[in-house]
């Protein structure tokens, strides 16, 4: 019975030190990029940090292009499993629940996906997809990021 106890104690402080931000932590950091689709093609930058004593990770971005510029926040954080919520300067609001893999981050909403790729090192792909009511998910954007 003491061997059980001394099983299940050791199993649980193994859960408990596992850090919930290995599959995404490729992500943070400082990165500047290039893309095209159907805004037009533009720059920009976005950056990933942690915040709130590593509780939550912060994304924040901007893209401009001759005629606009485009700003976005999105905090991803933990609700038993990874979730984001998105803001832009546009006025959109988007929940997202979250993927991922070793090499691929993905956030799913009902209309929207948004998926980072690692390209190599130091590279990410970006392809933010768009499903208009009743129709399937086609690309709005791609991009190309190189860590700054």
């Amino acid at each position: 019975m003491k061997s059980l106890v001394l099983l299940f104690a050791t199993i649980s402080l193994g859960a408990q030190t596992e850090d919930p931000w290995k599959a995404i932590q490729f992500l943070t950091g400082e990165w500047v990029g290039e893309g095209a689709g159907a805004p037009g093609e533009s720059a920009g930058a976005c950056s990933f940090a942690f915040d709130l004593q590593r509780k939550v990770i912060v994304k924040k971005s901007y893209a401009e292009a001759p005629t606009f510029r485009h700003e976005d926040l999105m905090v991803i954080y933990f609700d038993k499993n990874l979730k984001a919520i998105y803001f832009d300067s546009e006025g959109h609001v988007i929940q997202y629940t979250v993927e991922a893999s070793v090499d691929s981050v993905r956030f799913l909403s009902e209309q929207y996906r948004l998926i980072y790729r690692k390209n190599g090192e130091g590279k990410l792909l970006l392809d933010f997809d768009i499903a208009p009511p009743g129709k399937p998910f086609s690309n709005y954007l791609h991009a190309t990021l190189r860590r700054k």
